[in-house]
């Protein structure tokens, strides 16, 4: 089980992992982030210290902390969530990967391919830059808008931009692994069929590829989770909308339907290629068996017409498998990551009316 050895030597370089459970090392000498209690406790612990960082420089630069204190709640709410999402969904995936692979193990080569790739893929330096990259396009992007258009709900200052890097620096991080994780499935897809060790009469039943589809569209939910966080950070800010502010929320909602299609819809994609190449390599290989015993059809016996009787019936069992590992279990996961969003923007600009 060379792929589930690697998920857990990676989860020590995720930095999210690292982060959480430095933090929380600090007061207790024996921490585990793969215990979710614990995971828990990092996660108050890492908000109360983006709510200090917050209060503090509002104090610094004596701006009045009581107008902005639920936005500021709420932005280091949205950072460590994040934080805590991406550690969450880590071990969660460890879980049900291992899990199917003790039930079918995967060949050789596809485990080889996937660990390298894990190994590739959760380096923390790249982690690091992917969220000091979005701070530095973030912050240049809403600094050129207010000063040539002018942003009516935000005072740009230093408390700000601190604001607005600890939003960004947690949403890097699981925005980096929502548009990474879904190319894991690109891996399956260019895999040999016979490696991966497909159920052959019901390939979509294959216990690994179910669990991949459905690690992916927990993550889809959690995408909606924290979109849905950022819109009532907006909403706090108390909006004029007469001002065509609703544009933000409609940009963020956007912005979310994207990164959650994404999550959700490229791995399907790709576990219903690898679905349907093994139902035709099974088709193919009755076909063939059909067709040999059907060479001399004079000299067949009761035993062969048997034979082919049963392979006409694996063959139409087969052909009508679903080529999809979705459930509806997922596909309502998937609705619901798509309309949350919507339904909460509508909600808020409904009160802000009545406010």
């Amino acid at each position: 089980m060379e792929f589930v050895k690697e998920f857990h030597e990676c989860g020590k370089r995720v930095l999210c992992n690292i982060v959480l459970g430095k933090l929380a090392g600090l007061l207790f000498k024996q921490f585990n982030t793969g215990i979710r209690r614990n995971l828990i406790l990092a996660l108050g612990l890492l908000f109360i210290l983006f709510e200090i960082i917050e209060l503090l420089t509002l104090t610094i630069i004596r701006q009045p902390i009581l107008p902005v204190f639920i936005v500021s709640l709420v932005a280091a709410l949205v950072a460590s969530l994040s934080f805590y999402v991406v550690s969450w969904c880590y071990q969660y995936t460890l879980e049900q990967v291992e899990a199917a692979i003790r039930v079918s193990k995967l060949g050789e080569n596809v485990e080889k391919r996937l660990a390298d790739w894990l190994r590739k893929t959760v380096n923390p330096w790249i982690q690091l830059s992917t969220s000091v990259m979005l701070i530095i396009l973030v912050t240049l992007a809403v600094y050129v808008i207010e000063q040539k258009v002018g942003l009516p709900f935000i005072n740009w200052n230093f408390a700000t931009f601190v604001a607005v890097s600890i939003v960004t620096f947690g949403m890097g991080q699981s925005g980096y692994w929502a548009v990474i994780t879904p190319l894991i499935t690109r891996e399956l897809r260019r895999s040999d069929i016979s490696e991966i060790r497909v159920y052959p009469l019901y390939p979509n039943k294959t216990p690994f590829l179910v669990a991949v589809s459905k690690v992916l569209s927990v993550f889809a939910i959690w995408d909606a989770v924290m979109v849905t966080l950022c819109l009532i950070g907006l909403f706090a800010l108390r909006l004029d909308f007469s001002k065509g502010n609703a544009l933000y929320f409609l940009m963020l909602v956007f912005v979310g339907y994207l990164v959650t299609s994404w999550t959700f819809l490229y791995p399907q994609f790709n576990l219903t290629q690898v679905v349907q190449r093994a139902k035709e390599k099974t088709l193919h290989q009755i076909q063939h068996e059909s067709s040999r015993l059907y060479e001399e059809p004079d000299k067949l016996e009761n035993a062969d017409i048997e034979r082919l009787k049963h392979l006409m019936e694996i063959h139409e069992i087969v052909r009508k498998s679903p080529n999809t590992v979705i459930g509806f279990s997922g596909l309502r996961s998937f609705i619901v990551s798509l309309i949350t969003p919507t339904i909460v923007s509508v909600l808020g600009l409904f009160m802000q009316k009545l406010i």
